[in-house]
């Protein structure tokens, strides 16, 4: 399992290359080929969204066509979400018709007044990691407080069916539409039975004697526990953000430092320091936190053009040496290895791969360097000195 692979990384075991450049690639949902977009308007205009067609699919859904639909909000795509994708998609083949994979933007709890929960993946950027799993048409809703209210049947009939002749639809065991949930797995059903589709609920993935689940896996991140929840994940966490003008004693010490303003709506780990990967680049590759995609070259990395992930000492939370009282508040800086040349501005993408200790306050600036350095000398033996390129 992925965990147990992250935390038998050491400097007596390092990862290499080809392996650090597929785990970033999961990790930020590199990967599939690009495809074109085209926005709809469905029940009568109340259900307003973009269709994401990834080539060489090529074609959007039109409502006479047969399809089978995955629905749900996927934050995280975790081992469960995949399950579910991946049991829709088996369904498209066996009926010979497409998957179309249906979500929202933003996740349904926070416009219904659920807890406020952090986003594993920023819901605008779901849709991208959906298609580099591999699913092709994607369809992202905007959930607003209108949409909630369209019963059940209401948006089988003017969404769903707007979009393509439903064949089958494959959810949650636990999953609920429409005004009020009132379209759990059953009344789908019973509402497919005279529609002419099939519903298919499926159960929780479990992975160490527990459900593999959303909450869960920020309550991993909560801990610290980045290896563990990248088990459930697939893939190790990751966020992005800008770069901006910090505090400057990494660059004191010797080595660059990068100030990430990560964007407020996205789940980090618990404060402590870590090793992993820091990525710059071009075109795609990286993405602000909106979900759009960066254009323009770095400088200073291998490969001209392409993206370029560097080994990272990262600090999560601000250093109580320096700014005692403030814990708490999001804070992300990342000691770069082996990088040379300016990031201010720059949206980078961040990846967490092994927990290395908790902060803590120093009694001296001496002891504070001794103990940076050591753990940036892990972090560069363990995951490499020179950047990986993507």
């Amino acid at each position: 399992m992925l965990g147990d692979e992250l935390l038998a990384l050491s400097p007596a075991s390092p990862i290499d290359a080809g392996r650090a450049a597929a785990l970033v690639r999961d990790a930020l949902g590199l990967g599939g080929s690009d495809g074109t977009s085209r926005d709809v308007s469905l029940a009568g205009g109340v259900a307003q969204g973009t269709v994401h067609i990834s080539a060489p699919t090529g074609a959007f859904p039109v409502p006479g066509e047969p399809a089978v639909m995955a629905i749900g909000a996927f934050d995280g795509l975790h081992l469960g979400h995949q399950a579910l994708l991946d049991r829709a998609e088996a369904e498209a083949v066996a009926r010979g018709c497409r998957l179309v994979v249906v979500t929202f933007s933003p996740d349904p709890a926070a416009v219904l007044g659920g807890p406020a929960n952090m986003d594993l993946i920023p819901a605008q950027a779901r849709w991208r990691r959906i298609q580099a799993a591999g699913h092709a048409c994607v369809c992202v809703l905007q959930f607003t407080p209108e949409l909630a209210r369209l019963t059940y049947e209401r948006f089988v009939r003017e969404v769903l069916l707007g979009i393509a002749r439903v064949q089958a639809i494959v959810v949650g065991e636990d999953f609920r539409l429409g005004a009020r949930g009132a379209g759990d797995v059953r009344a789908l059903a019973e509402l497919g039975g005279s529609l002419g589709f099939g519903v298919i609920g499926v159960g929780l993935s479990r992975a160490g004697g527990a459900p593999v689940t959303a909450t869960r896996i920020r309550g991993l991140l909560a801990e610290g526990k980045v290896e563990e929840a990248a088990g459930l994940l697939t893939r190790p966490h990751s966020v992005t953000g800008r770069v901006a003008h910090g505090r400057g004693e990494g660059t004191a010490f010797g080595f660059p430092t990068a100030n990430v303003e990560v964007e407020g709506g996205v789940e980090l780990p618990a404060e402590g320091v870590y090793a992993g990967y820091v990525t710059v680049g071009a075109g795609r590759a990286v993405e602000s936190p909106d979900g759009a995609p960066v254009d323009g070259n770095e400088s200073g990395g291998a490969g001209e053009g392409r993206p370029v992930a560097y080994a990272a000492a990262i600090n999560v939370g601000r250093p109580p040496t320096f700014e005692p009282g403030q814990e708490g508040a999001r804070f992300l800086e990342a000691t770069l290895i082996g990088f040379e040349g300016d990031l201010y501005g720059r949206t980078v993408g961040v990846c967490f791969l092994r927990w290395l200790r908790a902060s803590r306050p120093f009694d001296s600036l001496t002891e504070l360097e001794r103990t940076v350095l050591a753990n940036v000398d892990w972090t560069a033996k363990a995951l490499g000195e020179r950047g990986v390129s993507l």
